[in-house]
């Protein structure tokens, strides 16, 4: 891969603000003749207080990694580099983990949001990016604030409503199959309603199916993967959205 021009964030959800960035992203890349550059961690940095902050087994996700990667490549960025985090990698610094990103990428510019952190503390904050990118090379662009919504899409997920959550998000939430056709999910148990799609964003298939998400006393909820012949499940409503119950 050539020099890069890189951002970093979660991508969950993926919503028309990053879209329309990462579009940016791949403009820039293109005219300055370097490659565009998507970092996505996981999990999210909050994901081992799920259930002290919502009330859920874990904490609630809205699309797979694989559905964040493809909705992502969708828009032509060159590559997305996954970096997977265990519970004592956040507590380490942004030289830390840049110094991973570089491993793999030459970095020549980094797109940071406002806001941003990297790390914890004094060791994370935007000074030490800015710091740690002056002695290997390569500049740091700051982003204007994201726009905030309405309501916590988490929270949404966590309380049962899928509409609400995707009247946000312009997009319904979507997972892969997994190997073992039991898909664990942080949030609310009860019915829901989802359609098969043949990719993320893809169009949706009828009909609509029910399918019930069960309480788990050891861990997150779990639902049963109706076919193992869909590859994707775009969820449209859940149990406080109204419908009936499938079971």
């Amino acid at each position: 891969m050539a020099r890069a021009v890189a951002v970093v964030g979660i991508w969950d959800p993926f919503t028309p603000a990053h879209r329309s960035m990462l579009s940016q992203l791949q403009d820039e890349a293109i005219m300055t003749q370097r490659s565009s550059l998507v970092v996505l961690i996981d999990p999210h940095p909050g994901a081992y207080e799920g259930a002290r902050r919502y009330g859920t087994a874990g904490w609630p996700v809205y699309d797979a990694v694989a559905a964040r990667i493809s909705l992502i490549l969708d828009l032509g960025i060159d590559a997305v580099l996954c970096v997977h985090f265990r519970r004592r990698d956040f507590g380490a610094s942004a030289a830390e983990f840049l110094d991973t990103v570089r491993r793999h990428v030459e970095l020549d510019e980094l797109w940071l949001g406002e806001l941003q952190m990297l790390g914890p503390g004094r060791t994370g904050d935007q000074a030490a990016v800015v710091k740690y990118a002056k002695l290997h090379g390569f500049r740091v662009t700051i982003l204007p604030r994201a726009p905030l919504y309405a309501y916590d899409v988490r929270w949404l997920l966590a309380n049962g409503q899928v509409k609400k959550a995707v009247e946000q998000v312009q997009r319904v939430p979507t997972w892969q199959a997994p190997r073992s056709l039991t898909l664990p999910l942080a949030w609310h148990p009860g019915p829901y309603r989802a359609v098969a799609l043949d990719r993320p964003g893809g169009a949706r298939k009828q009909p609509e199916l029910g399918l019930r998400l069960e309480a788990n006393g050891t861990g997150p909820p779990t639902l049963q993967w109706p076919d193992r012949r869909i590859r994707y499940l775009g969820f449209i409503s859940g149990p406080a959205d109204g419908e009936d119950d499938p079971a």
